[in-house]
This record gives structure tokens, sequence and C-alpha cells, in this order.
């Protein structure tokens, strides 16, 4: 504890004194406790013993009621101290924190990125130097493990191994196929992890291909029930046409007759009709 903030700084009497008083009740208690134990209760007895249960719940009450009124006396001039001390201690403290704070986090913010940056250097160095320039990202591969109480050497070591990791990702997709090297770097850009890419784009194409297998065995059933349907019509034999009555051919020669019909509209739609399916010509 500081020489400024001593015990002698806040004393308390009034509550020792409560207590000692609270002590000497508690042993008048104790002494009623032992003769209230020695007490026989049965069916001559149990109106008095009831009495005197009667008269220790009203003492206890009462004494309820007092610790309230002591609760309330005690708090209030705790409540008036607590104000005091809050803008005479506490208060001051929490502002010299803040500054004290403040100041500190603005030198290790501006050391955290002068390290950062340094790292930042060094990892695309490596990156370039390895021919991986594409496929390493610093905020993923290391940002998630960097660490202030991690010395610079630590981190270069650090820096390399993801390095080496992705370079020994890429040989390993070389070996894949040549029509799947393509999709796998892609997703490779994206998870970082060799194994998880090729079986990516491996399901993948297993997926397309079950998709065109079920689309040709489609086609195929489609194809082969055509074939079935043009055998059945092949096999049965063309509906006849209905008979054609052979034109009426009349030996009368051909006269114009001029005539003015009336009648109701229906009635010339009928006479129409007649004249046309009766092979007359009109005017």
């Amino acid at each position: 504890m500081s020489e400024l903030i001593t015990m002698d700084l806040i004393v308390v009497e009034q509550i020792p004194v409560i207590k000692e008083r609270l002590k000497t009740v508690a042993e008048e208690i104790d002494s009623r406790l032992s003769i209230v134990d020695t007490l026989v209760c049965d069916e001559e007895s149990v109106k008095a013993v009831k009495k005197i249960r009667t008269e220790f719940n009203k003492e206890f009450a009462d004494a309820e009621k007092l610790r309230k009124i002591v609760k309330q006396q005690v708090l209030n001039p705790y409540d008036e101290f607590e104000t005091v001390y809050k803008e005479c201690i506490s208060d001051k403290y929490k502002a010299a924190k803040e500054i004290l704070d403040s100041k500190i986090k603005e030198v290790e913010d501006e050391l955290r990125s002068v390290k950062i940056d340094k790292l930042f250097t060094f990892f695309n160095e490596c990156a370039e130097s390895s021919g991986v320039v594409d496929y390493a990202d610093f905020e993923r591969q290391i940002m998630p493990v960097f660490k202030m109480s991690t010395t610079e050497t630590a981190l270069k070591k650090i820096c390399k191994e993801r390095i080496e990791s992705v370079v020994a990702d890429i040989k390993a997709i070389e070996t894949q196929p040549e029509e799947l090297k393509g999709e796998i770097l892609a997703e490779f850009k994206k998870s970082l992890s060799a194994a998880e890419s090729i079986s990516i784009v491996a399901e993948r194409h297993k997926a397309i291909k079950m998709q065109l297998e079920v689309q040709a065995a489609r086609e195929e059933q489609k194809a082969a029930e055509q074939e079935v349907e043009n055998k059945v019509d092949a096999a049965v034999a063309p509906p006849l046409a209905p008979p054609t009555a052979p034109p009426v051919v009349y030996d009368d020669p051909v006269k114009t007759v001029t005539f003015k019909v009336t009648a109701p509209l229906s009635k010339l739609r009928e006479l129409k009709k007649f004249i046309v399916d009766g092979g007359y010509k009109y005017e």
C-alpha cells in the first residue's frame, strides 16, 4: 500500500461499538436458550412452551426492525462517504489511468505497426523468391498467429514455413490432371489447402459426370420409347379414307339466270351455302 493511501485514511468507529453491544445481547440469549433446551414439552406444558416461543418470535421481530433501522443509519453516512470518495479519489485515479493507457497504447500501436510492416516485407520477399506470390496471403497466413510478444526471429521462421507449405501444395497440384489444374488453383486461392482444393474439384466433376450420365440415360430411354412407338405405328394399317361421291355430270346446257331474292338474313345464308355446296357459279 502506498504512503499516500493508508488504513489511517478511513476509520470506521460506529460498527465496532455496535458489534460489542450485539455480543452482550447474544450472551443473554445463549443463557436463555440453555434453559429452553431443558424444557419438557408435553400435553400439560405445551401452552407454556408456546408462550415462550411467542416471546422469542416477538423479540426477534423487534430485533429485525432495529437491524433495518441501524442498517439505514449506517448506509446513509456510507453513501455520503462514497460520493466524496468518488470525487476525491476514484475519479482522479481513473483519469490518470486513462491518460497513461492512451500514451502507452499510442507507443505500442506504433511499435506494432512497424513490426508488422517489416514482417510483411519479409513475407512477400520469401513468396517472390519462391515464385508463389499469387498464392501468398499475409493477412490469412501470418496475422492470426502474430503476437507482439513473439520475437522477430520466430515470426520470420513462421513466414518461411508458411511459404514452404504453399510451395509444397503447388507441387502437389501440379501432379493433378492437366484439365483440372486451373480449377484446383482457383480453389487453392480460397482455401490455401491443396488437399481441400483437390477434393472440392474432384467432387464437382464427379457430380457433373453423374448429371451427364443421368441426362444421357433419359435421352436413351426417350429414344427407345420413340422407336417402339414408331414400330407400333408402322404395324397398324392407316385408316381408309371415306369414299368420295363422284361428281354429278349434267347434260343440260349451261345457262345464266339473274334474279333477286328477298328473305331474312339467316335464309339468305342458307341459300348461299346451298349454292356453294351445289357447285353453282354466282356473282
